[in-house]
């Protein structure tokens, strides 16, 4: 398993975070609204990995993903969800391979931060490779009412 970095939950760690709530009337789950979250992670320095040799890397980062305004606040509320994350910014600064993906994305209830949060597991490798800032878009199913 890679290791765990967590971002800080500070607003300079987020570029243009938008919600957007939706109505809609799902009788299969009860759901009353669809929640539509987007942004870019922006890691700070302090989570810059820098890959020290040609050998592949592997880091678990976690993220809280901002409402505003706030609309799911409770896991209770949570009926489905789900997460879509991609590269927006990396770096490069060596000679050789490089390799730079995000193998998996999960969207998961934070009981500790009482905020819906994401977990991605990322790959990279190259001398001098880190991966900047991350994009997300999340679909949250929502009972609201």
């Amino acid at each position: 398993m890679p290791s765990v970095e967590d971002v800080p939950n500070e607003l300079k760690n987020y570029a243009s975070p938008k919600t957007l709530a939706v109505g809609v009337a799902d009788r299969r789950t009860g759901a009353d609204t669809l929640v539509i979250l987007s942004g870019t992670v922006v890691f700070p320095t302090s989570l810059a990995r820098y890959a020290g040799d040609p050998k592949l890397q592997r880091t678990r980062f976690r993220f809280v993903l901002p409402q505003a305004p706030k609309v799911v606040t409770a896991a209770g509320q949570v009926r489905s969800m789900q997460v879509v994350t991609a590269l927006a910014s990396f770096h490069r600064d060596g000679d050789g391979d490089v390799t730079f993906a995000i193998d998996q994305a999960v969207l998961e209830w934070a009981d500790d931060v009482k905020e819906l949060r994401c977990v991605i597991d990322t790959a990279y490798q190259g001398r001098g490779a880190t991966i900047n800032r991350v994009m997300y878009n999340a679909f949250v199913l929502a009972r609201t009412g």
